[in-house]
């Protein structure tokens, strides 16, 4: 009960006694709460702790799943039940590859590899149909599978900080496309398909090996046709790499003069290199004429010598047999049969 007494607010006994018991309810809930329905990780090991984040998204159906910074150097097997996931991160930890029942997960659409230890692109997750963005910065990637092509809904691909040194022409088979990020990598070319990506929006390959701007930019349409990019232009992003003193130059202007210098150059470039490959082609095709004529030659030599040899050992025959007959009145007729005889023999052999 509540009362004024002399300009004083006085609370009675039994109110009082209510608002303490409903504090002691309060921090009793609140106990119960945090004890019986969040897990408690404090002292799990990795191992522990990611099969029970595994159950508890598979119980209540969630899309996202973090099991990042767990020290993992495998991921359990039981990931391959959640297929309802859409966004998996697995950043920060130890991994090498994937188990092969990640396949189950056809809904996954982003995945979060960085900072682990992967020296490819593990093959399982060229099989998730439905992927659109892939972090594998901070690896150890040395090559990329060409299967990769297989992503047909991959748009953003994030690659920095690895060791790649040769891009797959199959990258330009990912229609859709937008982000391709290759920064702090040891590359110093890149694959002219990448100008079939009529999608990009944002290209970097800072921090790389390139002497010279890739003549790739030169066929790439900087106007982007599309309204997935936020910007009319699209970005690229060539700096710093180590360029020529003219590069250097042109790698700090706008990207329509970039493209349109490159584009010019290219012209002069595919025709010197029309002619190189001509010139190839013609002294390729003299040298295999002159193998074959040599070939010729000596087959031809071959069967001379065995022709003389073959005559050799048919007169020694001959001679050895009248050699051995010459007490004998050996008859005219006799002797022309025998010779045409061993004539007949010499030319079917």
């Amino acid at each position: 009960m509540i009362a004024l007494m002399n300009g004083k607010i006085v609370i009675g006994r039994r109110m009082l006694s209510l608002c303490l018991i409903a504090k002691i309810l309060m921090l009793i809930s609140v106990y119960l709460f945090y004890t019986f329905k969040l897990p408690n990780y404090e002292n799990a090991q990795p191992y522990e702790i990611a099969p029970q984040r595994i159950q508890e998204a598979y119980d209540s159906q969630d899309t996202y799943l973090t099991l990042s910074d767990l020290g993992l150097t495998e991921l359990p097997a039981e990931i391959g039940s959640l297929t309802q996931l859409q966004v998996l991160d697995l950043s920060e930890n130890n991994l090498t590859n994937l188990p092969q029942e990640i396949e189950n997960i056809i809904g996954l659409r982003q995945i979060h590899l960085s900072y682990n230890h992967y020296s490819r692109m593990p093959m399982e997750i060229t099989k998730l149909p439905n992927l659109d963005s892939i972090w594998l910065d901070n690896n150890d990637l040395r090559r990329i599978p060409q299967s990769i092509a297989s992503l047909d809904n991959l748009q953003k691909l994030y690659l920095d900080g690895n060791e790649l040194n040769v891009l797959p022409n199959q990258l330009g088979y990912l229609d859709d496309l937008t982000v391709l990020s290759l920064t702090y990598n040891n590359l110093d070319s890149l694959p002219r398909s990448i100008a079939n990506l009529k999608n990009l929006c944002y290209i970097d390959f800072g921090y790389n090996y390139f002497e010279e701007l890739p003549f790739v930019i030169g066929e790439m349409h900087p106007i982007t046709p599309n309204n997935q990019c936020e910007e009319d232009i699209i970005s690229i992003i060539v700096e710093p790499n180590p360029y020529d003193e003219d590069d250097e130059e042109l790698a700090q202007s706008n990207v329509m003069q970039m493209s349109q210098t490159l584009h010019d150059r290219m012209k002069p470039h595919e025709q010197n290199t029309l002619v190189k490959i001509l010139t190839f082609g013609f002294g390729l095709l003299f040298a295999i004429r002159i193998l074959v004529q040599e070939v010729h030659r000596i087959t031809a030599q071959k069967k001379k010598r065995k022709i003389q040899d073959l005559s050799k050992g048919t007169l020694c025959s001959t001679a050895l047999l009248i050699t051995e007959d010459s007490d004998k009145d050996f008859p005219q007729s006799e002797y022309d049969n025998m010779s045409e005889e061993i004539n007949k023999k010499f030319v079917a052999s």
